[in-house]
């Protein structure tokens, strides 16, 4: 058995999260409070594997809330669930850097069945890397078995700098990121050096106005141009483009970027699976580097197999010593898809020994 404390004061919220949880693990143990003092009051006698906090919940404030509950519970998995209105880079850095693990912004849409659906995806990925599942997860993130009996041929080497025998020059640069992911790719692309001759295109699973603030702040970082991608546009060299949140990003012939609002895929909207199989089947050229940085779940491993079947296709994932959370990497690199597993601090060296002309 397990502990959730959830710290709503919608009913609607609280149910959604609750039916998420019992839908994963139906021996949780669930409590509910409505506001800061309720939470840490309960937080001070009892024991939770994971709370779940409104960013609105009516009291002092979440940022205090946040760091007294560390104090009492530093082994509790926080996830603030933020509303779109406060979803933006100053409060999760804020919110995170006092003891948060995890932010996800409240799903809105018109459709109570979307919503939960990606609810439970995000708590079902907490409960797997608490290892409080109480199912045997899919393993090698559901890769078919045809792909899998190719695939796990592959042996990933674990490298501490640029490897001598890395000759790919690849045509297109392509990088999936979830948890950790703003402040992994911080130390990458504003590394970059202006004479990079490879477009980059980017999916991080965060929320709409995050990714437009994290975008500007790595333009200005940056020597090369970072920009939020937008529909119809060629992706060209020498440019960084971060997929937009809430809509799944594709790439069409002539390297042309699509957007489209279908439904999340594993939860996440933005989806690094969408992007990497668009890129197998209509993008026009040979060679593909992916690079899987820090997250939990497994999107982007069916997506990199679709790949590795259909173009020259080279796979790094970052060390787990270096991740926020080894889940995507992990996943990918227990399907056999990982070519070269990469401490974070190396990675803008190996993209550039291989995309300066």
């Amino acid at each position: 058995m397990f502990s959730v404390l959830i710290a709503d004061e919608s009913p609607v919220y609280r149910k959604m999260f609750a039916r998420s949880i019992m839908g994963i693990n139906k021996t949780a143990a669930l409590t509910f409070v409505g506001c800061n003092d309720e939470t840490i009051a309960l937080v001070c006698r009892c024991s939770y594997d994971i709370i779940v906090i409104d960013d609105e919940l009516t009291g002092t404030g979440i940022v205090p809330l946040v760091r007294d509950i560390k104090r009492v519970q530093p082994d509790a998995y926080i996830l603030i669930a933020a509303n779109p209105s406060q979803s933006n880079l100053k409060f999760f850095e804020e919110i995170m850097s006092v003891g948060a693990n995890e932010c996800m912004t409240k799903p809105i849409y018109d459709s109570y069945n979307d919503n939960l659906i990606i609810i439970r995806q995000k708590l079902r990925e907490i409960v797997k890397h608490l290892g409080m599942y109480t199912t045997k997860p899919v393993a090698s993130g559901s890769v078919g078995k045809k792909q899998a009996a190719v695939l796990t041929e592959t042996t990933a080497k674990p490298v501490s700098e640029v490897p001598e025998d890395m000759n790919f020059r690849p045509d297109i640069i392509l990088i999936a990121a979830s948890t950790g992911g703003p402040s992994a790719l911080e130390l990458i692309i504003p590394e970059l050096p202006a004479t990079l001759s490879i477009p980059i295109v980017i999916i991080q699973h965060m929320p709409e106005h995050f990714i437009d603030t994290m975008a500007q702040n790595m333009d200005r970082k940056s020597k090369l141009k970072v920009k939020v991608a937008q529909n119809g546009e060629l992706v060209t060299s020498g440019t960084v483009y971060i997929a937009p949140g809430g809509v799944h990003t594709r790439l069409g012939v002539r390297r042309k970027i699509v957007l489209d609002d279908s439904p999340p895929i594993g939860g996440v909207r933005p989806a690094a699976d969408v992007l990497f199989e668009s890129a197998a089947d209509t993008l026009s050229v040979k060679k593909v580097l992916i690079i899987v940085l820090t997250g939990m779940g497994s999107d982007g491993c069916e997506g990199i197999a679709k790949l590795k079947s259909k173009k020259d296709c080279f796979c790094i994932v970052q060390s787990e010593q270096t991740c926020v959370v080894y889940g995507m990497p992990r996943v990918v690199e227990e399907a056999g898809l990982a070519d070269r597993i990469v401490d974070l601090d190396k990675i803008s060296n190996i993209i550039e020994s291989l995309g300066v002309r």
